[in-house]
């Protein structure tokens, strides 16, 4: 697996799929970020992220036997296993705020994962 790390971006998903317009993006490319400045939140909201305060990534997967129906399912998937994952840290007040909001203490730590085609 590649890992691109960026000081700073204004989006990991936006950084992913401009790559993948003009190059071919090996399948499991993870886009880590220390601080975004122009995430994106749930319906179209600005999401900022404070430096090293959270999870910043995205990841590019290759979907091409998944309808894009499904694709839902699979995001809820994964939020489910990054949860379970972290929980095995110990880290504390872990939830979901779906589709796919990881939160402790009721801050997020950002997790996205975008159908790129």
């Amino acid at each position: 697996m590649k890992i691109i790390k960026l000081s700073a971006i204004d989006s990991t998903n936006s950084y992913l799929k401009e790559l993948s317009k003009d190059h071919a993006v090996e399948d499991g490319l993870v886009v880590v970020a220390t601080r975004q400045t122009h995430g994106r939140g749930q319906m179209g909201s600005q999401w900022l992220s404070q430096p090293s305060k959270s999870l910043t990534f995205s990841m590019f997967k290759r979907l091409d036997g998944l309808p894009a129906k499904e694709s839902a399912t699979l995001l809820f998937a994964v939020s489910l296993a990054i949860k379970v994952a972290l929980e095995r840290f110990e880290i504390p007040t872990l939830s979901i705020k779906w589709p796919n909001d990881i939160m402790s203490y009721d801050k997020k730590l950002e997790a996205s994962l975008s159908r790129i085609r």
